[in-house]
């Protein structure tokens, strides 16, 4: 019997104008960050009917993937139009691609530049993420806000990609969708093999007595009936709103009055020009985002959690912690240190009137800024709980909401005016990083797919930091996806601060 399945109807399904944060997003993801990857590596092939299928029933289960971006009549403000559940029926966006020969290969120039390492050489279809990654959305309204692609690689395995759009999903967005089409793959393959076995039975049957086969068949088609109406009877259908992040703050707790939101501005914006970044390699070189991924061991895991307990830290502190010491390590910055700027993003579903589901897609991330002094000469802990404390401050004094239209208002100053930015680079931050781990569990439908491998990253090129850290804990291992922009930084240099962030967080 399979399990129940939650469809999730948005209540009003007319036109909804985009928040603050989600419209930002439209230009953060036009300067070449916020294309969000959802990447599922397979040991085997799918029929495009069981795909397409999959694919409609999880489209009917969230609107929010159903939706196009368009503008108002006065050319001013964004809009979410979304098509009804039988609508989004009609038309599923699946495109095959034959072989991983087929995808774009990298020109020489940028090889120069950015040589692949040894793992992105052996494992091809991290270069076709990387592709879609640095594959734009349309400029030109409307456009859907998500996509979907299935690769046909050889030894006879599959690549199911999915592309999100910043401002209509965030990276928490990912797990439940992952999920979810997993298990409904899962089902329709059954039924295929199913129906495979009823037309052998009924073949055989055939030969020897044909009235045989004709009530076997009729005995099928009942019990596929009976199977169809007993899966109907454990659909749950759930009617929600889907509102903007701003809409659904709590009453009072994102109040500033004007003069305040000037100062606090003007303060980020002095505050941003004492911060240190990684040296730029190539500023004017056309960018394109790059991945690197690493993990550490179950055990390796463990003895860091165990570590962040003992010394008071959160996770998040000692990777944030992990990330600005690697980088004073590598400008040698000595005792006299640097300030580095970071941007913790943290999921508010949970906090917000009403809770968002975390099974819900949409943008419910907010931000806050952070600025660390960090030397050479401080212990790796002490910075960790630096990290800590200043992060358990900001929730406290609900930073991530009352600063929510200050941030926003920075990110579209950095991208209306680039040079404001270092060199024109429009890094805002040394690093971007979530404040909590997805837990990445597919359940047991990934393992009866042959499911070998899966990630999430998001582009990272346009504006934004100089490494964004995304990290996963799957089959009680920690995993990253580093996200770096290149030319504008080195594979080889990315590589190393990369060695030194993991060769912190594994804890003797």
């Amino acid at each position: 019997m399979a399990a129940t399945t939650t469809v999730v109807r948005e209540k009003n399904t007319a036109d909804r104008e985009l928040g603050k944060s989600e419209t930002n997003w439209i230009g953060a993801v036009e300067t070449g960050t916020g294309i969000t990857l959802l990447g599922l590596l397979f040991a085997r092939r799918f029929t495009r009917s069981s795909l397409t299928t999959s694919l409609r029933q999880l489209l009917a289960s969230h609107p929010r993937l159903r939706s196009n971006i368009s503008k108002q009549l006065n050319g001013k403000n964004f809009l979410f139009t979304t098509r009804t559940a039988d609508h989004a029926a009609e038309d599923p966006v699946v495109s095959q691609i034959s072989l991983i020969s087929s995808a774009a290969d990298d020109d020489e120039e940028e090889l120069e530049d950015d040589d692949e390492s040894e793992e992105a050489s052996k494992e091809k279809w991290l270069k076709l993420l990387e592709d879609e990654m640095n594959t734009p959305f349309p400029k030109e309204k409307p456009f859907a806000v998500f996509d979907m692609k299935v690769y046909e690689l050889p030894e006879n395995s599959s690549l199911v990609v999915f592309r999100f759009h910043s401002a209509a999903a965030d990276v928490a967005s990912t797990s439940p969708v992952a999920r979810q089409f997993v298990d409904l793959l899962y089902r329709q393959v059954q039924l295929e093999e199913q129906e495979q076995e009823q037309e052998q039975d009924a073949t055989a049957q055939k030969k020897k007595k044909q009235t045989t086969c004709v009530s076997s068949e009729s005995a099928a088609a009942e019990g596929g009936q009976q199977e169809e109406e007993e899966e109907e009877e454990e659909e749950e259908v759930e009617d929600i709103e889907l509102p903007a992040l701003e809409k659904a703050i709590p009453q009072g707790q994102a109040q500033k009055p004007i003069w305040a939101h000037g100062v606090d501005t003007l303060g980020y914006g002095i505050v941003s020009r004492k911060h240190a970044y990684l040296p730029f390699d190539h500023t004017n070189k056309p960018r394109k985002s790059r991945l690197i991924r690493a993990s550490l061991s179950p055990k390796a895991t463990d003895d860091l959690l165990q570590a962040c307990k003992k010394n008071n830290s959160l996770l998040y502190g000692a990777i944030e912690a992990a990330g600005l010491k690697a980088a004073a390590d590598m400008k040698k910055v000595g005792k006299r240190g640097e300030h580095y700027g970071t941007a913790v993003l943290l999921n508010c579903r949970n906090l917000l009137e009403p809770h968002i589901l975390e099974s819900h897609v949409g943008f419910y991330h907010a931000a806050m800024l952070k600025t660390i002094h960090v030397s050479e000469t401080e212990s790796f802990w002490e910075v960790a709980v630096k990290c800590t404390t200043k992060y358990n401050e900001a929730i406290k004094a609900k930073k991530h909401f009352m600063d929510l239209g200050d941030l926003n208002a920075l990110m579209v100053q950095g991208m209306r005016f680039p040079n404001l930015t270092p060199s024109g680079s429009l890094r805002s931050t040394l690093l971007s990083l979530t404040a909590e781990p997805l837990y990445q569990d597919l359940g047991p439908s990934a393992m009866h797919l042959n499911l070998t491998d899966h990630l999430v990253c998001t582009s990272n090129h346009g504006i934004g930091s100089c490494l964004a850290i995304f990290y996963f804990i799957r089959d009680a291992k920690l995993e990253f996806s580093f996200i770096y922009a290149s030319p504008l930084f080195t594979r080889p240099k990315m590589q190393d601060l990369v060695n030194s962030i993991l060769s912190y967080l594994t804890v003797e």
